[in-house]
């Protein structure tokens, strides 16, 4: 019974780190995604020169 007890001990700082591991992901992406739409609309377009 209480090297069930240990096991259960040794494992629940990861089971309760892992919902705040994926939020941080989860934040993580959708900061990278809104910067990468940042730079797209800041993006200059290139010069259109005509030629003929």
């Amino acid at each position: 019974m209480r090297e069930v007890q240990k096991k259960i001990v040794e494992h629940s700082w990861i089971v309760e780190y892992v919902p705040f591991m994926v939020v941080a992901l989860i934040v993580a992406h959708l900061l990278a995604f809104v910067y990468w739409i940042y730079r797209v609309a800041m993006e200059k377009p290139p010069e259109r020169r005509k030629t003929h």
